[in-house]
């Protein structure tokens, strides 16, 4: 699930589509997310993430590059660079 437009194109392996960050998008990542992760288990479970700023587009040998965001002092939902 995501909450926004993800640039994604088909994978050669079995039908997977592979989804891309792109340079300037914000993504949250997982702290605690594991392959065998399944939404219906633990629905109670709190999950906890980091906020990123995706500082260029993702290339095959390198990855992206990208900075963590934290939260500013006396606001509640506004993010800067770390």
């Amino acid at each position: 699930m995501f909450s926004h437009l993800a640039c994604s194109m088909n994978g050669n392996n079995y039908d997977a589509i592979k989804i891309f960050p792109l340079e300037g998008e914000t993504w949250p990542i997982s702290k605690d997310w594991a392959m065998n992760w399944c939404p219906h288990i633990g629905s109670n479970k709190k999950f906890n993430y980091d906020f990123i700023n995706v500082l260029s587009n993702y290339v095959d040998s390198i990855g992206v590059h990208v900075a963590y965001l934290v939260k500013s002092k006396s606001f509640t939902c506004l993010l800067h660079q770390a």
